[in-house]
């Protein structure tokens, strides 16, 4: 087990009493499962992409939150408890972390196990008002499984907005169409830890992920794996980390799996000389 994953279990099962544990409810422990996913062998490359974990029927239209939410219960919104719980906090603008998990991996408050659009519509809404939400993470490659992939674009442009979080984590999860979706509104905003974590970065991804690094960026972890094509290289990665030079706050910098060697070390001794 990473340890990333790890000490987000441990933390769990340790830290929070007051919140029963998810895993007896919906009938698989979250640290067996937590077990389970990091062990299941990652998808082909050619399966890489969003909507592949989706109900191709799946839409849903504009909805007005704003017009809504006088009137709407979090009762009505998931009869969940546990994720009641998180959007309740959520939308108290009580929720310092939020974590999109998949099903069987949510332990702990600001934990969440998407079961529709609506669900995440109503996640996004809170989200982008919310002024005290400083971290999000996504854990799992299903986490959107049940959701349309017009409400993760909605979703996505909700988190584009909002400037207070500060740290974000994606852990095996499908990072291209998520990157590439919140495109240069992660350069542009004040996000300064960034945590990528067993998931498959291509060519492609690895360049617009270096290029719209924040320049605000204090500590970056990169951990990912590889399979079929567009693998990176030591001269791809050489060509990707001056982009780091712009990040002068950068205090932690963790590289696993991208294939360093000469030239990109080399590359590093630039931007980071000693």
């Amino acid at each position: 087990m990473s340890p990333l994953l790890h000490h987000r279990t441990r933390h769990a099962l340790a830290h929070c009493p007051a919140v029963p544990h998810r895993g007896t409810r919906r009938g698989e422990p979250g640290l067996h499962a937590l077990q389970r996913l990091q062990h299941r062998p990652p998808s082909p490359l050619a399966t890489l992409t969003l909507h592949h974990t989706l109900h191709p029927s799946m839409s849903s239209p504009a909805v007005d939150y704003d017009a809504l939410e006088a009137t709407t219960t979090i009762e009505e919104i998931t009869e969940d408890e546990c994720d009641q719980e998180t959007l309740r906090s959520l939308k108290n603008d009580e929720l310092p972390s939020l974590w999109l998990r998949e099903t069987g991996l949510a332990d702990q408050h600001g934990d969440y196990e998407l079961r529709s659009s609506t669900e995440l519509g109503w996640l996004g809404h809170f989200m982008k008002k919310s002024t005290r939400l400083e971290s999000f993470g996504i854990l799992g490659g299903d986490v959107f499984h049940n959701c349309s992939e017009q409400s993760i674009d909605r979703f996505l442009f909700d988190l584009r907005k909002c400037n207070h979080i500060k740290k974000m984590h994606f852990v095996r999860t499908y990072l291209a169409e998520i990157i590439y979706k919140l495109g240069g509104a992660m350069k542009s905003n004040s996000i300064t830890h960034l945590v990528v974590e067993g998931c498959h970065l291509r060519v492609p991804e690895a360049t617009f992920l270096f290029n719209n690094l924040p320049d605000v960026m204090e500590e970056l972890w990169i951990s990912c794996e590889h399979d079929g094509e567009d693998v990176l290289d030591d001269d791809i990665m050489a060509e990707c980390i001056p982009s780091l030079a712009n990040c002068t706050g950068m205090r932690k910098l963790k590289f696993n799996g991208l294939n360093l060697s000469t030239n990109s070390c080399a590359a590093l001794g630039a931007v980071f000389p000693r």
